[in-house]
């Protein structure tokens, strides 16, 4: 039924449990996987900002990632100082690490072609222009509910994508 699925993480809970359905709806259907994580140039949460300072991510290294490096400095130059510098650098570590083990579970799915990119951005238009470009026929993405008068204002990434998508979503919860 589906030749190729792309499966949007971020790390949440209900983005994991879309990862898992995803990966299974890839492999009952013998589909390709293109799996992708959007970094924004938001400032960290405490709890990101945590995890960044006990995994020493966005510190310089001695061997930087070169993409990570022109990301960064693109984030700076558009009025970021050096804190949204280093909390860009860490949302790309974190996004990075995501799709190695969400890459790593689809091989324990049997799964053999497998696309991992890290997308910049607004995340429904980045996921959106990613499964165009990959000519996906199915998205599964995690639904984390904002509910709400935020919701109602803002409206979800989930939502925008669901509503905008020229093929097939599954929003999981």
């Amino acid at each position: 039924m589906f030749k190729k699925v792309l499966i949007a993480t971020d790390g949440s809970p209900h983005a994991r449990k879309a990862l898992e359905i995803g990966l299974n709806l890839a492999a009952s259907n013998s589909a390709a996987l293109v799996l992708v994580s959007a970094v924004t140039d938001e400032s960290l949460p405490e709890s990101l900002r945590r995890l960044a300072q006990s995994e020493h991510l966005g510190e310089d290294r001695k061997k930087p990632d070169p993409q990570l490096n022109v990301m960064a400095s693109m984030a700076t130059d558009m009025g970021g100082g050096a804190e949204l510098q280093r909390a860009y650098r860490v949302r790309m570590e974190i996004a990075q690490r995501l799709l190695a083990m969400a890459k790593h579970e689809a091989g324990r799915h049997g799964i053999k072609q497998v696309t991992t990119e890290v997308l910049d951005g607004d995340p429904a238009k980045a996921i959106l222009a990613a499964a165009k470009d990959a000519g996906v026929d199915c998205i599964v993405i995690g639904s984390r509910g904002l509910g709400g008068l935020k919701g109602l204002l803002m409206g979800s990434v989930s939502h925008k994508v669901s509503q905008l998508a020229t093929c097939t979503c599954i929003t999981v919860r």
